[in-house]
């Protein structure tokens, strides 16, 4: 029997079209269930100044000005064992649609002992208007999940595709790993989950989606809140270091790209030239400046 982490979906770089999503243009009473669960992606940045997709993962948000839960292990790289250059934090407006890459955020902590991170989405979106207040859980709520009681898990899992996934089951027991409690449920938990949400039947943040039994993918563990709120109430882990140049790269990119998809084509710079028009309701997945 082996622990599997549900490690950050590895992404490769694309340059395909997809069908146009709906805009992120309003904002989002606490209530609504989808607001508060965010997709996180994280960059590498090349030594040509260029940014690598290196994979994703799935976040809480905790404060209303855009404080965010994840585990370690989805802002680290898997190959060099450091964190990630840079993170995009993508929001939903509509669960029939993909989220909207609309933020940056900086590392605050991390403790890959317990897997836990925090960042912080700065202040300005990635078109420079300021966000508004976000809604979010409270993370130190003193709550004591049962055995029976029923849960819902939201996140962004490689199973559940571009949109938001949301599975519900219960918990089927607790479990005690490397010193911390965690709930076993059998809600469906799968890579990608990591960071993002486990809700009580009365919208209360109890656990984050943490990891599976690789040979037990139907019972998955989630990190009870009570071991989130110690530690984020402590000085427990590492500062994070923070890539000043990788995260304008990452805002200029966006940019680009959402110039591109307002005007509905793009052109490359240099020799040769290209440039492309879009059929209407597409739009362009990713722009390489290489």
């Amino acid at each position: 029997m082996t622990i599997k982490r549900l490690s950050a979906l590895t992404a490769a770089t694309f340059y395909l079209l997809g069908v146009s999503p709906a805009l992120f243009q309003t904002a989002h009473a606490a209530e609504d269930p989808f607001s508060t669960t965010v997709k996180i992606v994280g960059y590498d940045q090349y030594l040509n100044g260029s940014l690598s997709w290196e994979g994703t993962g799935s976040g809480t948000l905790i404060s209303d000005d855009g404080l965010v839960l994840t585990n370690a292990h989805v802002i680290m790289n898997d190959y060099t064992k450091r964190p990630t250059d840079a993170f995009s934090v993508c929001v939903t407006a509509d669960p029939k649609f993909e989220p909207e890459c609309r933020f940056t955020a900086e590392l605050i902590r991390y403790d890959e002992k317990i897997d836990l991170a925090l960042l912080q989405i700065n202040e300005e979106t990635i078109w420079g208007d300021p966000p508004t207040e976000f809604p979010h859980l409270d993370y130190d709520l003193g709550l004591e999940p049962e055995i029976g009681d029923s849960v819902t898990v939201l996140g962004y899992p490689e199973s559940g595709g571009i949109t938001i996934h949301v599975t519900q089951g219960f918990i089927s027991g607790f479990e005690e790993s490397n010193g911390y409690t965690y709930l076993k449920s059998d809600a469906d938990i799968d890579s990608g989950n990591s960071g993002g949400t486990m809700l009580d039947d009365q919208g209360r943040l109890i656990g984050i989606p943490t990891y599976v039994l690789s040979d037990l993918q139907t019972v998955g563990r989630a990190l009870d809140s009570g071991e989130v709120a110690e530690w984020i109430n402590s000085e427990q882990g590492k500062e994070g270091v923070n890539n000043v140049e990788a995260t304008a790269q990452l805002r200029a990119d966006w940019a680009v790209l959402n110039a591109a998809n307002q005007t509905g084509s793009h052109a490359f710079e240099g020799y040769p030239g290209l440039s492309i028009e879009l059929p209407e309701k597409w739009e362009f997945y990713w722009i390489s400046p290489g």
